[in-house]
Parts: C-alpha cells; sequence; structure tokens
C-alpha cells in the first residue's frame, strides 16, 4: 500500500483539505463514485413499483438503463462485477420480454403471479449479492472499511417483503410504513457508498466504450417507447377473418316481421338461418338509442327561467338497437344490433350484455363494407359464461354475460353487427330488463394490454350503456 493511499476511518483534516497530487485520479475516483450512485437508483426503481401514472412501466425501465451503464462504467475492477455486469445485460432482455408481455396477449398466458414473484426474487436477490461481494473486493482494494453494508439490507428487506405479500401481512399499515422507511434508508446508504472514493487516490480499471452512456440511455428508452408503440398498434387492431356477405332474398318470413314492428333497415343484415327461428313470432319490439361518446351540453333557459340540458352529437355516436322478438310457449329471442352512425372501431372496442333472465347465445357477427362490398365475420372471443361479482353492498352475485370485441378493418364504412340469443322465460313472468355495455377507443395506446370487454369501466367516458325493458305475453 503507497503512501497516497488512505483508510476511511483514519482521515484527517489536512488529508481531506489537500487534493491528491495525481490530476487524474479526481476525474477517475469521481467515475467510480457516479457509477455506484447510477447502480443505487437503478436497484431503488426496479426493486419498487408504484402503482400511480403508469409509474410500474416507467420507473423501472429508468432502473435497468441506470443500472446497466453503473456496472458498464466498473465492470473491470473484477470478476464479480463483471458477472454483476452480465446480469445487467439479462435484465434489460428480461425487461423488455416484459413491456412486450406486458402490452400484447401473451402477458394473459404467461400470467402466473406465483412464478413471476418467485423469479424475479431469485434474480434480484442473486444480483444483489454478486454485486455486493464485487464492491467489497473494490473496497479492500481501495483499503476502505465501510462502516455499514446497506446491500446485505436490501436483500434481506426484498426477502422480507416477499414473505408479507405471500402472508398478506403488507396489507396491514404499520408493517406498510416500516417496509416504506426501510427502503429510503438502505437505499440512501447505498447512495453514499459513491462518496467514500471522492477522498482518496483510487484509480479503477479504465474501460473502452463506443457509445457513450447518454447515447446508450437514448436508445435505450426510445427502443422501449418504439416496442411498446408497435406492441399496442399490433395487440389492439384485431385481424376478422371475414368473407363476403350477399344481402337476403325478401321472403313471407321477412315481410310477416317487417309487418309486426321489425325495424326495415336493420332485417337485411339478418341471416336465413336466424330469421327461420323468429317466423312463428307473435309480437316484436324495438328500442333505439344513440349512444354518443364526445358529446357536448346545451344550455337552455325559457322565459320563465327554467333550464334545459340537451346533448350535442360529437364525432362519435353508435346507434343501438334492442329487438324482441317473442314466440309461443314462453319463448322470446334478442336481438341486440349497432350500428356506427359517425365514427369508426378500429382499436378493440369490446361489449357486454347481461339480462334479468337466463339466455342461450346463439350467434354474432360483425358486417362492413369496403370498396362496394358487404363483408362478414364472426365477432372475436364471443362467449356466452356465468360470471360472479360483488354487488355495492358486498355481496357476490352470479348471472349470464354476453361479451365480445368489436373492431374493423382500415378503410371499411357501414360498420354494424349484432348479437342473436334466446331467452328463458319463467312462466308467469311480467317482464324483464336488458343491459348493454360498450366500450369504445378513439386510440390503440393503453397500457396494460387487456381485453376490452373484461374491463371494468363503470365511471369512465369511454362507456356507453343501452338498457331496455320488455314485457311478456303473460303480462298482456
Amino acid at each position: 500500500m503507497s503512501g497516497n493511499d488512505f483508510k476511511l476511518d483514519n482521515l484527517n483534516e489536512e488529508s481531506i483539505i489537500n487534493e491528491p497530487t495525481d490530476p487524474y485520479s479526481k476525474y477517475d475516483t469521481n467515475i467510480l463514485s457516479n457509477a455506484i450512485k447510477n447502480i443505487a437508483w437503478g436497484f431503488a426503481l426496479t426493486l419498487v413499483t408504484f402503482s400511480i401514472f403508469k409509474l410500474q412501466y416507467i420507473l423501472p425501465t429508468i432502473g435497468v438503463g441506470l443500472l446497466y451503464i453503473g456496472l458498464r462504467d466498473i465492470h473491470k475492477e473484477n470478476k464479480a462485477l463483471n458477472v454483476a455486469w452480465i446480469f445487467s445485460i439479462i435484465n434489460i432482455i428480461v425487461h423488455i420480454f416484459n413491456l412486450i408481455c406486458t402490452n400484447t396477449p401473451l402477458g394473459e398466458r404467461f400470467n402466473n403471479i406465483t412464478i413471476e414473484v418467485l423469479f424475479e426474487t431469485i434474480f434480484q436477490v442473486s444480483f444483489l449479492l454478486i454485486f455486493r461481494k464485487g464492491l467489497k473486493q473494490v473496497f479492500e482494494k481501495a483499503d476502505i472499511k465501510p462502516r455499514k453494508d446497506p446491500i446485505l439490507g436490501v436483500i434481506i428487506w426484498r426477502v422480507i417483503i416477499v414473505i408479507c405479500i405471500v402472508s398478506g401481512l403488507g396489507s396491514l399499515w404499520w408493517i406498510f410504513i416500516i417496509l416504506n422507511l426501510s427502503y429510503l434508508y438502505y437505499f440512501c446508504s447505498l447512495y453514499k457508498l459513491g462518496n467514500y472514493f471522492n477522498t482518496i487516490n483510487y484509480k479503477p480499471s479504465e474501460v473502452n466504450k463506443k457509445i457513450s452512456n447518454r447515447k446508450f440511455l437514448c436508445i435505450y428508452y426510445i427502443g422501449c417507447v418504439v416496442a411498446v408503440s408497435i406492441c399496442c398498434l399490433l395487440s389492439n387492431h384485431i385481424k376478422l377473418n371475414s368473407v363476403e356477405f350477399v344481402t337476403p332474398q325478401n321472403s313471407e318470413t321477412r315481410e310477416m316481421l317487417i309487418d309486426k314492428g321489425f325495424p326495415m333497415d336493420i332485417i337485411n343484415d339478418i341471416s336465413d338461418d336466424e330469421i327461420a327461428l323468429l317466423k312463428d313470432a307473435i309480437v316484436i319490439k324495438s328500442s333505439n338509442e344513440v349512444l354518443m361518446f364526445d358529446y357536448e351540453e346545451e344550455t337552455i333557459e325559457d322565459d320563465l327561467g327554467v333550464r334545459t340540458y340537451n346533448k350535442i352529437p360529437g364525432k362519435y355516436n353508435l346507434e343501438a338497437t334492442t329487438i324482441y322478438a317473442e314466440l309461443k310457449n314462453n319463448e322470446m329471442y334478442v336481438i341486440e344490433y349497432f350500428k356506427w352512425k359517425d365514427g369508426k372501431s378500429y382499436w378493440h372496442d369490446g361489449f357486454s350484455i347481461s339480462n334479468t333472465q337466463k339466455f342461450e347465445l346463439i350467434s354474432g357477427r360483425l358486417l362492413f363494407e369496403k370498396k362496394g362490398i358487404n363483408y362478414s365475420a364472426e365477432i372475436p372471443r364471443l362467449k356466452n359464461k356465468n360470471v360472479i361479482e360483488n354487488d355495492w353492498f358486498g355481496d357476490e352475485i352470479a348471472y349470464d354475460k354476453i361479451s365480445g370485441a368489436v373492431n374493423y378493418p382500415f378503410g371499411s364504412d357501414k360498420q354494424r353487427g349484432y348479437v342473436f340469443y334466446r331467452l328463458d322465460i319463467d312462466e308467469g313472468m311480467f317482464n324483464g330488463s336488458n343491459i348493454v355495455n360498450y366500450i369504445h377507443y378513439k386510440g390503440p395506446f393503453r397500457i396494460p394490454y387487456v381485453e376490452t370487454e373484461q374491463q371494468n369501466l363503470m365511471f369512465s367516458d369511454r362507456l356507453r350503456q343501452h338498457c331496455t325493458n320488455f314485457k311478456t305475453h303473460f303480462f298482456r
């Protein structure tokens, strides 16, 4: 050990005031100090997530980049830090893969929280242990004896976090506060480790860089944004298996249904097989409503000072029509028909249908026109299943729900579609109600990817409802 080397515990005022005689050593120690600070910020941003304002995706992305450039600057100091640098490269690859899964349907296939938490914990703890070993060797080489070991504290803290998640203790407010305070303490201590190298004459190994850290971070962050954007564009526009749709010829059944009240502008979109099921209809009722997704309110005041509020349609207006066709023997068929009057659906809309009575899904189709030719396609992910949800009082309720996704090819016009299903009406029932929820998105950029029809957007401007009531033959 040369006379220019100092132990941190034996520093006096004279050694702190006098700068090292080597003019290059201060620049080198700043590199080492900044590298450790970048690593500290990297671990701080990747080990903890904040599920607000999309920070659970933004902060880890920043942290992964800082971890890489920090270890990139010091990876030649020893073998352990070189392995930690390789871990940081793997960390980038894993993070980009997670971003892709998060913003594509792949996330639904790999959605196993237990395996995900176990993998992340093993990887992060291994990463920290290797970095701790490499940094310890650097301190020994520089003849520094830190008074604290914050990395060990971070490792213990990470294990405790997993235990709290598994056991449910993390939901207790006092444990939550303790964990957050310890989080701040350990990462502040880790950040301060970099200051140990500002007062000694220690020259780290040189690292040749073809790309500067700043350029690398710019490329990495821009690459993440581009990857997420491409995933959103591809995942939120569903490709339809469409075929040419030939308008059915008029028939006696169609004429009879029109006479009983079936909307004339809709009946030609219904297939012959479905029309055949309605041939014995005794009563047909329909209800129509325009669902406005970007309306403006107009206030009108009369001479008496009474104010009324009118909705002015905007650029996105969906016309929803519910048609009830009742047959004999307590049998009823329902057609939920929707048509875009203004605006179009390109980015993975979704709908759900619920009823006070049990029902059975029969079919559903999307219809559109492109270059003067009519096409039809099956509604993506159309299904009928029994769901269990909590009501306003916290009680569980089970009911049937039809759901599906909606979007159309680019450049298509006259976008419309319908769902055809049968109701099981209890004998002696007087009436019932039907609710259609339609969720519309104007663009593809939303994180994370979720099947639109499965979202709960009760108080969102993207949701519109079409509610109708029906009477039975028994009541009439």
